[in-house]
């Protein structure tokens, strides 16, 4: 089974100071991830994302990269 690897950069600092309208976004049939409204959906963050949305005006940045857990290194 593979492992789901979010990566949040801002995103958590941004809805930690405010309060934000949440929109659950599906990632395949594999998994949903509630993504504030503001973000918009896009494919230029990074190839191998499953999901990736952005808003580069408040540099708020979410992408989903799945592995398998066999090939990553214990932590």
């Amino acid at each position: 089974m593979h492992h789901r690897f979010i990566l949040l950069p801002f995103v958590l600092f941004t809805l930690s100071i405010s309060a934000q309208q949440l929109v659950t976004q599906n990632g395949g049939h594999c998994y949903t991830l509630d993504i504030p409204d503001y973000m918009i959906k896009t494919y230029e963050l990074n190839d191998v994302a499953t999901l990736q949305y952005q808003n580069a005006s408040r540099e708020a940045y979410v992408i989903v990269i799945e592995d398998p857990k066999d090939q990553l290194e214990d932590l």
